[in-house]
């Protein structure tokens, strides 16, 4: 039983770290559409880039028509970091979950548990009559 105890400490930290590259991951991404958002930039493979069907379109058309996209194409980023947020509140709660347990089985594995055994091994009275014996094994 102690061994699948062990095991099972033993994989907490890696499900830490995996939740860890993920939290990270999500992080990275928050940040860089951010960015790209204040200066009012559209990170490449989400650009609307759109152009009307007019046979001859007015110039001005052009330029609204790209502003359009450009906006919409913005407003993409902010709806996905809006969702990358809430993903990277549950991996958060993952990690605390995780984080957690590991607490609390090495805890219950390093604190009670071995203060439960060494109470088991010990008998009343019986360091008591050891110290007797070599006492009195050294004085005859």
């Amino acid at each position: 039983m102690n061994g699948g105890l062990e095991l099972k400490l033993q994989l907490l930290p890696e499900k830490i770290e995996k939740f860890s590259r993920k939290e990270i991951s999500k992080w990275w991404e928050i940040e860089s559409l951010q960015k790209y958002i204040d200066v009012e930039r559209v990170q490449r493979g989400l650009r609307i880039y759109t152009i009307p069907t007019y046979e001859d379109p007015d110039p001005d058309m052009i330029e609204e028509w790209a502003e359009n996209s450009k906006t919409s194409s913005l407003n993409t980023m902010k709806i996905l970091i809006k969702y990358a947020i809430k993903d990277r509140k549950k991996i958060l709660e993952e990690i605390e979950k995780v984080e957690g347990q590991t607490k609390e089985k090495k805890y219950f594995h390093n604190g009670a548990g071995v203060r439960v055994q060494e109470a088991q091994e010990e008998e009343p009275g019986s360091k008591d009559t050891g110290k007797e014996k070599k006492s009195s094994g050294k004085q005859v």
